[in-house]
């Protein structure tokens, strides 16, 4: 509770802030949520294998839109470099009881290609860090990046397989059908933001 008053804190302090105020340079995620709408062709696939799609708190899954909580993160609004850590976790529960979850995601766009990374769990066994989900900004993307208010937006990322995601999902499954590039969605990110000092 002390925790979520003072982020409520927090995020008052910021919205007093000018515009001008959050123009430029490093900018410090402390709010916000990424929301992920799944592919027909993903979750076509998934209910192929009898796998259900899921999610472990603070994350909501509300038809094919998942949304995962940012928690802390920072970008640098002239480059877009930067990470966005969220909480939550996404679960693939399969009929014959296997159970995948990707939790801890991170968004970076440090690299030539933006990747959201996670926590790999199988049947409660981490299997360690994978690459998960290759990102396209949206055309017409400029820098610097603004935000608007206090909350920077990216509207339609597109989310395809990273080939450490396919490779892991042919293993866990069985299968072959899940190759790099595959279509995994789209993503709307509204990180609450506050500048550097």
């Amino acid at each position: 509770m002390k925790l979520r008053i003072l982020s409520l804190c927090a995020a008052a302090l910021f919205a007093l802030l000018p515009l001008n105020a959050i123009a430029q340079g490093a900018a410090t995620a402390f709010g916000g949520a990424t929301d992920v709408t799944l592919s027909p062709t993903l979750t076509s696939a998934l209910s192929s294998l009898g796998v259900k799609i899921g999610y472990d708190h603070p994350a909501v899954v509300s038809g094919a839109t998942a949304t995962f909580p940012i928690v802390s993160g920072v970008i640098d609004l002239k480059t877009s470099a930067g990470t966005l850590l969220h909480s939550g976790a996404l679960t693939f529960d399969a009929s014959n009881a296997t159970k995948v979850s990707l939790q801890a995601f991170v968004i970076s766009t440090a690299s030539k290609t933006p990747v959201l990374s996670g926590e790999v769990v199988v049947n409660n066994a981490v299997w360690g860090r994978y690459n998960l989900f290759d990102l396209t900004l949206p055309a017409g993307t400029t820098l610097p990046l603004k935000p608007t208010g206090n909350t920077l937006w990216l509207k339609g990322v597109k989310l395809t397989l990273d080939p450490s995601m396919s490779a892991m999902l042919n293993k866990v499954y069985g299968v072959s059908q899940f190759t790099p590039g595959f279509d995994v969605g789209t993503a709307n990110v509204s990180a609450v933001v506050g500048m550097n000092q």
